[in-house]
């Protein structure tokens, strides 16, 4: 069963999606560092998606809006211990399925990178599950309302 909560009152330039209020930002790109600056410049941070539901409604809306051209930073990363991902808040990142990619074709489960990738992203070739890959590449950002 998907729930969305539509009481959620977001303050542009976020948007209520799945009952969180985000910001798909695609035409800004930057590193996890950069992103995660650029969402706190406007209320926010790199989102935290912990929650099933809210990954459906996400991919949706990003679909939706033609916003699937390219990955996205989210809030997670475990550059502090590798291996062990946490969210910007310090909490634990769930493992496994729903949230993490399985790439058929070369047969491997995210995350794979080891110490050479270390922050987490949505990835459009895996449509949106979790993929962790290199902190500096250049992608837009999933920015979430901090109130």
């Amino acid at each position: 069963m998907v729930v969305n909560n539509s009481n959620t009152e977001c303050h542009l330039p976020f948007t209520e999606i799945g009952g969180h209020c985000l910001m798909v930002e695609s035409l800004n790109t930057g590193s996890w560092n950069e992103m995660n600056s650029f969402c706190q410049q406007i209320g926010g941070r790199l989102a935290i998606l912990n929650d099933a539901n809210l990954m459906y409604f996400l991919v949706k809306f990003i679909y939706d809006n033609g916003l699937n051209v390219d990955n996205f930073w989210i809030g997670a990363t475990d550059e502090e211990e590798e291996g062990n991902f946490k969210w910007v808040d310090g909490s634990q990142v769930r493992m496994g399925s729903p949230y993490w990619g399985y790439d058929v074709k070369d047969d491997y489960t995210e995350p794979n990178g080891g110490t050479d990738e270390n922050c987490v992203v949505l990835a459009k070739p895996e449509y949106y599950d979790f993929a962790d890959i290199n902190c500096s590449q250049g992608h837009g950002g999933i920015c979430e309302q901090v109130d």
